[in-house]
């Protein structure tokens, strides 16, 4: 079953089915997240909304045997620092948006401090640098 708490990382859009009356009641995605809402929090958009879903008394359930393939392309260090700061500053918007509590804000800052320091010791400095600037986003949107 998804939660508040879990549906962090056992979501993402191309893999979210969900029944007609569930997004009735739910309404329409929030038009300030999301790619080309003209607002600094252009992803998160499938979040926000089971978090919403959630709240409404939604039950979701998760299936791991499920596969949904998705084409996985290969960026620049560039690109994945750009990455971390764009779905960072989304995801620290929406802790705030939804009042998570402080011991899960705190979770999900320090989870980025933990993949950067495993990148350091594999000697893998672009992931480091994407985990540290995931970090910079999340700070900079909760505090938005």
């Amino acid at each position: 079953m998804l939660t508040r708490e879990n549906l962090w990382n056992r979501a993402i859009s191309f893999t979210i089915f969900l029944r007609a009356p569930l997004v009735a009641r739910v309404g329409r995605f929030d038009e300030q997240l999301g790619l080309g809402a003209g607002s600094p929090w252009t992803s998160g958009e499938e979040i926000d909304y089971l978090v919403r879903a959630l709240d409404a008394g939604a039950r979701i359930e998760y299936d791991p045997s499920l596969n949904v393939t998705h084409p996985d392309t290969r960026v620049s260090p560039t690109t994945l620092r750009s990455l971390g700061n764009r779905d960072g500053a989304s995801v620290g918007y929406i802790l705030r948006k939804h009042a998570y509590p402080k011991r899960m804000v705190g979770r999900m800052l320090i989870r980025p401090i933990g993949g950067a320091l495993i990148a350091l010791a594999r000697r893998d400095r672009a992931q480091a640098a994407f985990h540290l600037s995931t970090l910079r986003g999340r700070l900079l949107g909760y505090r938005s």
